[in-house]
């Protein structure tokens, strides 16, 4: 790791939106990239950044994505364009990430995905319970 580069996957969650009446918007787990060297290069680094945390956000139904990125204080000259490069490198029509909880609010239950159900199950037909979920 070069002078105030961090590892990206250290650095970048992705994380998943559901809306689920009487719950946290933002429930469940985040989760790491499997890799990151096609958005940060082969050094798969973050560059000029205490504690740099990148969030990318996606509602669970529409797939819209929300980008934040927070850190505590620059190091050096030279900083990773955090946002432009994820924006570049992985484009999408991003919204602000304070706006996306009330987004996935106001679309759940609209998404139908196109095709014909062949088939379905839940956890309680596996034999779980409410307390299985994550």
């Amino acid at each position: 790791s070069s002078e105030g580069g961090v590892f990206a996957l250290d650095a970048v969650e992705l994380r998943m939106l559901l809306s689920t009446p009487g719950r946290d918007t933002w429930r469940g787990n985040g989760f790491p990239p499997l890799f990151a060297h096609q958005v940060f290069g082969e050094e798969e680094e973050i560059v000029g950044f205490k504690r740099p945390r990148v969030q990318v956000a996606y509602a669970a139904d529409t797939l819209l994505p929300a980008l934040s990125f927070s850190h505590a204080g620059k190091v050096g000259a030279n900083q990773t364009q955090v946002a432009r490069t994820i924006k570049r490198t992985v484009p999408s029509d991003y919204v602000n990430a304070h706006r996306l909880p009330a987004l996935v609010e106001e679309t759940a239950g609209m998404f139908r995905p196109p095709g014909e159900l062949l088939s379905s199950y839940s956890l309680y037909d596996l034999g779980g319970s409410e307390g299985d979920v994550a």
